[in-house]
């Protein structure tokens, strides 16, 4: 590059000066370099981003390794012996969650509900958090009667549409409500 440096003290920026006779071309050749490099610079910015990104997920894997193997660290003394605590808080989360789905699958018997949320991978509890409402308040609607409460028309239809579950009378013991 060509051309005399020098230095904006309002923006601190160091850049060409050009003279009143220099060619456009020139300017315009400058600027494609500088576009280029900026491109380069651009490109190597995502690369660094995703290996950012790779040795994120490595370490959330190391720290989420130490804890299981710490955890089986933790011991109880029960008469004399030694017990290994039975805890799922070492687990990670996605291992946590296939646990307990098919902690929901040996419960669920012939229930064709728990069936339902099954075949798409849910809990019972994961499902009650997906609709906003409490688990124990999903369980009255499929608790028989007396003891259950009706559904409410809008989420019965929700769940057919979500699950596949038809929303009638028959599929909901206390019935559907308005």
């Amino acid at each position: 590059m060509s051309g005399s440096m020098c230095c904006n003290h309002t923006s601190g920026y160091i850049g060409p000066v050009f003279p009143p006779t220099a060619r456009p071309e020139k300017i315009r050749r400058m600027a494609a370099a500088y576009r280029a490099r900026l491109e380069k610079l651009r490109a190597k910015v995502a690369d660094l981003g995703e290996e950012i990104a790779r040795l994120e997920e490595w370490i959330a894997f190391a720290e989420a390794q130490a804890t299981r193997l710490e955890g089986k660290m933790t011991t109880l003394r029960t008469h004399g012996q030694a017990d290994t605590v039975s805890t799922d808080m070492h687990l990670a989360p996605d291992v946590r969650a296939r646990k307990n789905l098919k902690i929901s699958r040996a419960k669920r018997g012939n229930d064709p509900f728990l069936a339902a949320l099954a075949k798409r991978s849910w809990t019972l509890r994961q499902y009650a958090q997906h609709l906003g409402v409490p688990v124990s308040t999903m369980g009255s609607w499929r608790h028989k009667p007396p003891h259950g409460r009706p559904i409410p028309r809008a989420i019965a239809e929700r769940i057919e549409r979500e699950l596949e579950f038809r929303a009638t009378a028959a599929n909901w013991p206390n019935g559907i409500s308005q």
